[in-house]
């Protein structure tokens, strides 16, 4: 029903498009934008899984889709991530965000490792989509907007991301940058479904999982919907609407939220120095401008020689345009302006970490300063002001003396003097953003033989792992095999947790690794601690003994055979959701660093599985969330559709049926 419905509205969309002018150049300026992004992230499309973007976070940023390949081979056990670091809740990494429909959906289709590529390909296109929508909300011509949707997609904000390869910086840049025209459009109409739309946007930007992202909400894009509802003079309704909006999008992104708040406050980030990753204010807004790697190698200007961090290029012409709409539109779009600017205002304040020491020095309150990269937050201000230079355009291009152009005998094409002024600067504004975030947008091979590698590293029975430092893509070529990594590099961890021991080494020749050595594949040589088991067997006067195990995700099974009385310890970290069993038995754990229980003598079979409460809650808040969201927009589309009894009135009221319309137009037909 719900599929028969969905293509009755499609059908319809589409019929409205071939047979409305405008609706079918709106339909064109979309295809062109999303064309345009597939153009720009190109690189991408290619689906060799051994070849990966270029950013060396990259592995990182795609390790928590895997728990779509987890779900579908073990279905709840994917609750639980137990391939790296010890284990952690699958939905608690705020490095990942494998709920987001940009992660989710391509990693369900091409894999973890061609689904991450997708996925910035789409992100780039939702990125120029959301800038169309803010340039329509804002009553910009067609050339105007489409120049500035094209030139968001190729902009800094995203490309600069890929050069460490942050495909979740990525996704959570896109889904903010819903978030401002969804506000926008809920302050100006303030209908049901414009509340519900604005709830869906935020529910991304949620679900994206960035500490930069979410304090950009709370901090500016939040503050300044509030602030441009309160300029029209419903505004206690648009409160109303927007209150709803805000709570029905924490609604549907209950289901990541409920396991952050119950256990957020056990997870520890890496907190780079401040002077590290913090720019000073007066600074920032010269990103915009600069397009020479090298500067953002560099320490020059205060900052850390991270590019990944810093770069935002747009150029000089969406900025002198954006100045030359405020000298134009200011009284004319004063409330529209003060929201743009206060956008663009409160990005940058929050990227020089200003609000949240504020915050910290009055109240107290150290959240908002101990959140990672702040910086971050300044790519959203590329979007309202590239919403300001499409005003300025707007206005350009329908400025100055008519031009008369007859290039067809007996037709005539008129236009402004300084659209054709207009065309070079323009064209080279969108040219010299892509050449430079073409500089990042690229790919790069991996080592080949990886897979050789690890079947030597694959054990009878569960054991931890330790790759070389400072070789990501072993991480992903692990996760693939289904293999446990003992020790990587995170930008978080978990507290009064430490780090497994691995039984498996694979080390480069001039590093030293402890056991015995296995095989020389690749560079690597492979060594093996006999002394170290997943699961071990303790007693109190006698050496510990292993016991077979195997352990996916969440799902542990170890067998133990023994004579006496001892405490297992399986060296995956003890978490609130753990249950055990002893031969189909409950048994009670022992809370501590690791899974630990007491076993009595003899042959056992010892059973653990993590079954959290917070998961399921946080499954059904979002359902009912879903549910909500239908019934209200079912509610509004009722109460736009006129009744009969309604239509006929009117047409009477004018003088004439229904019917009597049709015969008088046949009539006229007939004249004609």
């Amino acid at each position: 029903m719900i599929l028969k419905r969905f293509l009755e509205w499609v059908k319809a969309k589409v019929a409205i498009y071939t047979t409305d002018r405008d609706s079918f150049f709106r339909f064109l300026e979309l295809c062109l934008v999303i064309f345009w992004a597939i153009l720009a992230g190109r690189p991408f499309l290619n689906l060799d899984p051994d070849s990966w973007p270029s950013g060396r976070e990259f592995p990182f940023s795609i390790l928590a889709n895997y728990f779509w390949h987890d779900f579908f081979t073990c279905g709840l056990c994917a609750l639980w991530n137990g391939m790296e670091l010890g284990g952690h809740p699958a939905l608690l990494d705020p490095q990942g965000a494998p709920l987001h429909p940009l992660m989710a959906l391509p990693t369900l289709f091409w894999g973890a490792v061609n689904g991450g590529k997708i996925t910035i390909v789409l992100s780039m296109a939702i990125t120029g989509l959301a800038q169309w929508w803010l340039a329509r909300l804002l009553g910009v011509g067609r050339w105007a907007r489409l120049w500035a949707s094209l030139l968001a997609v190729v902009a800094g904000s995203l490309s600069g991301r890929m050069i460490n390869g942050q495909v979740t910086s990525v996704v959570a840049i896109a889904s903010a940058s819903l978030v401002i025209p969804a506000g926008f459009n809920l302050a100006t109409k303030g209908s049901l479904r414009a509340a519900i739309i604005f709830a869906l946007a935020l529910a991304q930007t949620l679900l994206a999982g960035q500490d930069f992202s979410l304090i950009a909400l709370l901090l500016a894009i939040l503050p300044m919907a509030l602030v441009y509802s309160l300029s029209h003079a419903q505004y206690p309704d648009r409160l109303r609407k927007m209150r709803l909006g805000i709570g029905l999008g924490v609604l549907l992104s209950a289901v990541y939220l409920v396991p952050q708040v119950v256990h957020g406050n056990k997870i520890d980030p890496q907190i780079l120095p401040e002077s590290l990753n913090v720019q000073p204010l007066e600074y920032l807004p010269v990103n915009l401008i600069i397009r020479d790697p090298e500067f953002f190698h560099s320490p020059q200007l205060k900052k850390a020689p991270d590019p990944g961090l810093y770069v935002n290029y747009i150029g000089w012409v969406p900025l002198l345009l954006a100045i030359l709409a405020l000298r134009v539109y200011w009284k004319e779009k004063r409330f529209a302006f003060l929201y743009l600017v206060g956008l663009i205002v409160l990005c940058f304040l929050a990227a020089a970490l200003i609000p949240q020491r504020w915050i910290e020095s009055i109240l107290g309150i150290t959240w908002f300063t101990s959140k990672r990269l702040p910086t971050l937050i300044a790519t959203l201000t590329l979007l309202p002001l590239l919403g300001l230079a499409a005003l300025g355009l707007d206005w350009a291009l329908a400025f100055g003396p008519m031009v008369t152009f007859g290039f067809v005998p007996g037709k005539e094409w008129k236009t402004t003097l300084s659209s054709i002024l207009l065309i070079v600067p323009l064209f080279w504004s969108i040219l010299s953003a892509y050449r430079f975030s073409a500089l990042w947008i690229r790919m790069e091979d991996c080592p080949r033989g990886a897979k050789t590698v690890l079947k030597v590293m694959t054990s009878p029975s569960t054991a931890w792992i330790q790759w070389p430092p400072n070789e990501p893509y072993w991480l992903v070529f692990a996760r693939e095999a289904d293999l446990k990594t003992a020790d990587t590099f995170r930008g978080w961890n978990l507290r009064e947790r430490t780090i497994p021991p691995a039984q498996v080494f694979a080390r480069r020749p001039d590093e030293t690794s402890p056991g015995e050595s296995v095989a020389v594949l690749e560079n690597l040589v492979i060594t093996r601690d006999p002394q170290v088991a997943y699961a071990l067997l303790s007693f109190s006067e006698q050496p510990p003994l292993p016991c077979q195990a195997t352990a996916y995700g969440g799902s542990i099974d170890v067998l133990c055979n023994h004579q006496k009385e001892g405490m297992l310890t399986v060296f995956e970290h003890f978490w609130p959701g753990w249950r055990a069993w002893i031969d189909g038995k409950p048994a009670r754990l022992i809370e501590g660093e690791w899974l630990q229980l007491d076993v009595p003598p003899g042959e056992h079979q010892i059973t653990f599985r993590y079954l959290p409460w917070d998961v399921p809650l946080g499954l059904a808040l979002t359902l009912i969330g879903c549910g909500l969201a239908v019934r209200l927009w079912r509610k509004d589309s009722a109460r736009e559709k006129p009744s009969p009894q309604v239509v006929e009135a009117s047409a009477q009221e004018h003088g004439c049926t229904q019917a009597e319309d049709g015969q008088d137009a046949a009539q006229h037909r007939g004249d004609d």
